[in-house]
Formats: structure tokens, sequence, C-alpha cells
């Protein structure tokens, strides 16, 4: 019984360890090869982190941009309506002017 006990343990924990190294291969296919080696599960974690960490710092830079881009059109949006030009979700237009799209910019989800 006490065989069957740590067999079974054995093989619950050989399972484990399995997911955990399928998981670290899979991690290692996402990270681009010029960010690092991944030649073992040690190098491949760093290399992750490290990729992690500038994935972040693009995002707040983007972030940023974004940011200045919607002033940007906010500001062109009330420099235009104060010029008698209107702005609607479609769209801006001055009076006897073609319409002229200006999006409105949105994060991405």
């Amino acid at each position: 019984k006490k065989q069957k006990r740590r067999d079974s343990h054995n093989a619950v924990e050989r399972r484990r360890r399995d997911n955990i190294n399928d998981r670290i291969i899979e991690i290692g296919t996402m990270i681009p090869a010029e960010f690092g080696d991944k030649n073992n599960k040690g190098e491949t974690l760093t290399t992750a982190l490290s990729y992690i960490r500038y994935l972040q710092g693009e995002q707040a830079a983007l972030g940023k941009r974004l940011k200045t881009a919607n002033k940007e059109v906010a500001r062109m949006r009330t420099a235009l309506s104060q010029k008698g030009g209107v702005c609607l979700p479609a769209g801006c237009q001055m009076p006897d002017m073609l319409p002229m799209s200006v999006p409105s910019l949105t994060p991405p989800q």
C-alpha cells in the first residue's frame, strides 16, 4: 500500500514537472531571439523577464504618445470650433468646406 501511494505521488509530481517544463518551453518560443539566450530554463525565464520589462516600457511610452495625441486632437477641435467649425463623431467641418475626418484616438484594449 505504501509503495502504491509513493508511485501515485511520483506520477503526480512528474506531471507537475512536465507541465512546468512545457510552459517554460512555450514561453521561450514567444521571446524574440534578440532578447537573449534560451539555452536552459533559467536563461529562458531571465530572458522572458527582460522581454516583459521591455514591453512594459514600450507600453508606457505608447500610452504617453497617445495621451499627447489626444490632447492635440482636443486642442485642434477647440480651435476649429472657435473658427466656426463643427466637430462631430463622424468628423469635423468648417462652414463652406467639405467634411474633414479627425479620428478620435482611444487606447488599445
